[in-house]
């Protein structure tokens, strides 16, 4: 089943549609509050293994929300990753993962000695606050890779300009039944290949439709076609997927189903594929 047109206009065709950040309330999903400070806690006690600095600080109604730059240097690096996480912030597993993703360069730091990964978290602070997929604007961040006129669009886009990523994996969630992951264009076969078998080794539940209901011809993959970016320039759709892809740059977003309340088994499979591309890009 298709989303309704009303909710397509509202997601896909209208940058700016909320009247503030406000709470998700079309879609039925399990989500928890975020404790910024404790948030910010977590993130720095990975300071042994990264360099960790507050990128920007947006005031929101006369409190101070951070985005965080994490950088993990390694002096024999040869590949940047840039990871982006919770720039709809009703996604906070998205958020979460990047805990987990540190905790794992922590343990297992030989994986990740032949990449350079920086980390910007959370995009969208004042909707993660409010669970919100706005930023504090009303806006979807991932609607403005035109004009950037928000704040976490014109992060994304300078922090791609300046690291120079080989490829970018851009954390979110979604309404479908199970996990799957876009990769634009630039993405190889063989590395949407080894994402796809290490999912499944790995159990996860992949979803066979996408979000918008749209079947998926290799459940838990939708591989964007030519004919889709010509519908998201017709109707004017500006998404940091569309973006990358007309600077033919990797990228790979990942969907975990907001529905589930087994926020661990949301986790996972970002980190697997994150690591997939450590492994195999």
């Amino acid at each position: 089943m298709f989303t309704p047109a009303k909710l397509l206009t509202k997601y896909f065709l209208n940058d700016c549609p909320a009247d503030g950040p406000v709470k998700q309330t079309d879609f039925e999903m399990y989500s928890e509050s975020i404790d910024l400070a404790k948030y910010k806690e977590q993130i720095f006690s990975y300071s042994d293994i990264a360099t960790i600095n507050v990128l920007e600080t947006i005031k929101y109604q006369d409190k101070d929300y951070e985005i965080y730059q994490v950088d993990i240097k390694n002096s024999q690096a040869g590949k940047n990753l840039l990871i982006f996480a919770a720039t709809h912030g009703n996604e906070f597993v998205s958020a979460l993962a990047i805990e987990d993703l540190l905790n794992d360069v922590r343990q297992n730091s030989e994986m990740y000695k032949g990449w350079n990964i920086r980390i910007i978290t959370p995009v969208n602070p004042v909707g993660l606050a409010y669970e919100s997929r706005y930023n504090e604007n009303r806006c979807d961040i991932n609607r403005d890779f035109e004009n950037f006129s928000t704040i976490g669009a014109k992060i994304q886009k300078q922090t791609i300009e300046l690291f120079k990523p080989q490829v970018v994996v851009s954390l979110h969630e979604g309404p479908q039944d199970g996990f799957f992951v876009i990769a634009e264009s630039p993405v190889s076969e063989t590395l949407r290949k080894a994402v796809l078998s290490n999912l499944k080794r790995e159990e996860i539940h992949l979803a066979q439709k996408s979000f918008l209901g749209i079947p998926l011809s290799d459940s838990g993959l939708w591989y964007k076609k030519s004919f889709v970016y010509g519908l998201q320039k017709l109707f004017s759709i500006h998404t940091l997927g569309r973006y990358a892809h007309e600077n033919n740059l990797a990228i790979l977003t990942t969907e975990s189903p907001w529905i589930s309340r087994d926020v661990e088994l949301r986790k996972k499979p970002h980190l697997i594929v994150i690591k997939t591309v450590i492994e195999n890009f």
